[in-house]
């Protein structure tokens, strides 16, 4: 469902398309040896609904917290624009278990991205580069980025 309907909804990937479910990705033939003909048939028919059951599953032991952050659009948390957790502690909330509190407002979308393997959780990072001339600058002065690898 993309509407909010319960007490607080969480929004994994969009809540569409899960990664690691989409069949051009996935090798069939693999799953179905190496887990099993229920494992291959999730696969194959309800992946996408199957990921819900997994992720509360891995939430519950997990030392990797699943912190979903509030956010009108999708568009705009992949852009960085719901990233605070300040707002009265309802900016973020950590998903599925322990998420019903009265300062979380019915009705609001939290989103969250996670990995197309187990462990699924990821972190969200958001780094902010200003390459602009400042200011106060002189004329002349501009920002750069230079990125090295090292190859071992």
């Amino acid at each position: 469902m993309s509407e909010p309907c319960g007490h607080i909804d969480f929004y994994p990937n969009n809540g569409k398309e899960q990664p690691g479910c989409d069949l051009t990705e996935t090798t069939l033939p693999f799953t179905l040896i190496k887990e099993g003909i229920e494992e291959a048939s999730h696969v194959l028919v309800a992946c996408n609904h199957v990921r819900a059951i997994k992720l509360f599953i891995e939430s519950i032991n997990s030392k990797c917290s699943y912190v979903a952050h509030k956010c009108n659009s999708y568009q705009n948390f992949l852009q960085g624009k719901c990233f605070s957790c300040k707002e009265n502690d309802t900016g973020c909330a950590i998903i599925f278990l322990n998420t019903v509190r009265p300062n979380h407002a019915p009705g609001s979308k939290y989103f969250i991205t996670t990995g197309k393997d187990t462990p699924y959780c990821r972190r969200q990072y958001k780094v902010m580069l200003d390459l602009a001339k400042p200011p106060r600058a002189e004329s002349w002065v501009q920002g750069f980025m230079k990125h090295e690898s090292v190859v071992t």
